[in-house]
């Protein structure tokens, strides 16, 4: 006798079951997987056969992934041969200020790899680099992830600027979705005073370690998480690990702070154009905020 549930059968003649066509096929006209597999493409058609029979792999390949050992993070190689590259995405395509990109560079907070990504370290509290942020910057990528190994928990991309500059002004951490957009909203909101600027590579896990030392010392908290559902979540978040401190949102008009940020180089150019005197001004201005080199 055979029993058939949804997607399981069960026969109690012969005390087995299964699951799925696949097993079903297999279990009473008697084929291996391959000759089952083509039994319900003659009779479905090959879509249906392929996705039976993803189904039917899908426990073992979850079982694999259940045993599987994490790959060890390895330090991305530094190519000073793809820097240029990466300088002229960062500079020209992001808008970020050439002098702050190189400044940035000199301390180690980012340099190219092999494949012309650009990698921003992230380390832990004893300043040990224990995973990377990368961003693609070949014509037409849209990449960006975290390097083999990396651990959203473990670590994260920071830096501090204007702690010694500003010292009597209360410092403010800083927290984005990507290196990219900390620095954004570090230039946009913060650009004369202390901050240390922080990303979440996404929305991963918030610093706790950071947060907790910025309310020990008694610094304002901002979260400069994206305008939409994911960056409210984070904020959500942030307020939950910090109620009792001074903690606010710092929100884009666009989808991020480096869109904003964009924006801006864009009118400014507008502006250049149209008076070129005014223009030279602006060309040099150096990148705001006094820059500690602190990590």
């Amino acid at each position: 006798m055979l029993n058939v549930t949804g997607a399981k059968f069960y026969n109690h003649s012969e005390g087995r079951g299964g699951g799925g066509s696949i097993d079903l096929v297999m279990h009473v006209a008697g084929y291996d997987f391959k000759g089952a597999t083509s039994y319900l493409a003659d009779r479905f058609g090959a879509d249906a056969a392929a996705g039976a029979a993803v189904a039917h792999q899908a426990p073992a390949f979850r079982r694999w992934a259940e045993r599987a050992e994490p790959p060890a993070f390895a330090v991305p190689e530094q190519d000073a041969g793809r820097w240029g590259q990466v300088r002229a995405y960062l500079v020209e395509e992001r808008s970020l200020p050439a002098r702050f990109v190189d400044a940035l560079h000199e301390g180690g907070f980012v340099y190219a790899d092999r494949r012309g990504n650009a990698v921003f370290p992230r380390w832990d509290e004893e300043q040990t680099v224990v995973g990377a942020a990368l961003r693609g910057t070949d014509e037409g990528s849209a990449f960006k992830g975290l390097a083999a190994g990396s651990r959203r928990e473990e670590g994260h991309w920071a830096y501090s600027s204007g702690l010694k500059e500003y010292p009597d002004r209360t410092p403010t951490l800083v927290l984005a979705e990507s290196p990219i957009d900390a620095i954004s909203a570090h230039l946009l909101r913060h650009p004369h005073e202390p901050v240390r600027v922080v990303s979440t590579d996404g929305a991963g896990a918030l610093p706790a370690r950071e947060i907790a030392e910025a309310r020990e010392k008694g610094w304002a908290i901002r979260g400069a998480f994206d305008r939409d559902p994911a960056g409210e979540r984070l904020y959500w978040q942030l307020t939950q690990a910090c109620r009792g401190a001074d903690v606010g949102r710092e929100r884009p008009r666009g989808k991020d702070w480096n869109e904003d940020l964009q924006e801006r180089e864009e009118r400014r150019t507008q502006e250049r154009d149209q008076s070129p005197a005014r223009g030279r001004s602006r060309q040099q201005e150096p990148a705001r905020g006094g820059w500690d080199h602190d990590r």
